[in-house]
């Protein structure tokens, strides 16, 4: 099954500010909202979108707004993917890789310089967990009370 199959969606017409409502997500799912099929397939869906997007070199952020499915513009995906960098430090990488395809000359120079601000500190702040990580080194625990004996 191919993805024409799977998602009745040509994402070569996909554009950042697309909205995909929830009846829609409905229908190009086949699951009624509300339940895990649909919570699943709808994930699946935002993955698939980003990924294809990706693949064709127009990289963006899909996320979920007040129950659609929306592809940020530039300006939406700055703060969003800042947000979500705070919020979650597992994916914190995936999350700097976005920020950093966020094309900076669509936004106002206020936008840009909190944008560019904020890539900095996210940049430092993951950079300064993978040292973290590599740094530690767990050894083994040595016992420092003796062992009971049974005996006696």
């Amino acid at each position: 099954m191919n993805s024409s199959e799977r998602w009745p969606l040509d994402f070569d017409a996909i554009a950042k500010g697309d909205t995909f409502t929830p009846e829609r997500l409905e229908a190009m799912t086949g699951h009624k909202r509300g339940g895990d099929a649909y919570r699943f397939a709808v994930l699946d869906l935002r993955e698939r979108i980003m990924t294809e997007l990706a693949a064709r070199k127009r990289p963006a952020t899909v996320a979920f707004v007040r129950g659609c499915l929306c592809v940020l513009t530039d300006e939406q995906a700055s703060v969003y993917t800042a947000r979500q960098c705070r919020l979650k430090l597992r994916g914190h990488l995936r999350n700097v890789r976005r920020m950093r395809d966020v094309c900076i000359e669509k936004l106002s120079a206020e936008q840009r310089k909190a944008h560019e601000r904020s890539l900095c500190v996210e940049t430092m702040i993951a950079s300064a967990a993978r040292k973290t990580r590599k740094k530690l080194n767990l050894e083994s625990h040595q016992r420092s009370t003796p062992v009971p004996s049974l005996e006696g």
